[in-house]
């Protein structure tokens, strides 16, 4: 199971931070980007956000995009494609992205769908051949901010999307933390990422959580 770091930066300081201080424990980093139409909070904008990161060009980024203009964006990214690297680009059902989006085509990078607290995976799959779809986010908080309380039942979809013969990656994002990892290794069917989120960001001790999640987590 992977350990991905969140970052929801609403200025540089607070992306560039987090980086260089989780860089020597982590490679994949993901990037929360949001507006105030589609969450209540707006983050840095794309392009502040990759002027900031093409100083890492060794790591890896996944973004999560809380956005209705979610093309503007992707397109935004594919001309980065060359100088930094992007594993996925996840965008909301909410944001209505066209079936199309998902059919497999060689890109530079994955594109996946997330999927919230709110909406089920069995009308999903009415709606999206899951089969094309490189890797799903399940949220288990409320998309717009860090430090909420973790929604348990969203783990029941791991298991929803495995019966639907779902053999790609999932991630659970939100509220991942020392209280609820356990809790999350317990199910019979585990994420293959859990996305973390002020476990980290807004640690205490940051040494600790990070040993902390190095025991507990299986490799």
């Amino acid at each position: 199971m992977k350990v991905i770091p969140a970052i929801l930066p609403k200025t540089i300081e607070e992306l560039k931070g987090p980086l260089d201080k989780l860089l020597p424990h982590f490679d994949t980093f993901h990037i929360d980007i949001s507006d105030e139409a589609f969450v209540s909070q707006n983050t840095l904008g794309v392009e502040d956000i990759i002027n900031t990161i093409l100083s890492y060009p060794n790591t890896t980024f996944d973004f999560h995009l809380m956005v209705f203009d979610f093309g503007r964006v992707i397109n935004y990214l594919r001309n980065y494609t060359g100088k930094i690297k992007i594993g996925h680009v996840f965008v909301h059902h909410k944001a209505m992205p066209p079936k199309t989006l998902f059919d497999p085509v060689s890109g530079p990078f994955m594109l996946g769908l997330t999927i919230n607290p709110d909406e089920e995976v069995k009308k999903l799959s009415t709606l999206y051949s899951f089969e094309k779809i490189a890797a799903v986010q399940i949220m288990s908080v409320v998309p717009g901010a860090q430090g909420q309380d973790f929604i348990k039942d969203s783990l029941r979809k791991i298991e929803q999307l495995r019966l639907l013969n779902y053999r790609k990656e999932i991630f659970i994002d939100g509220g991942v933390n020392n209280k609820t990892i356990p809790f999350i290794l317990s199910q019979k069917f585990a994420p293959d990422s859990i996305v973390v989120g002020s476990f980290l960001t807004r640690a205490q001790d940051l040494n600790s959580n990070i040993k902390f999640l190095k025991d507990t987590i299986p490799a």
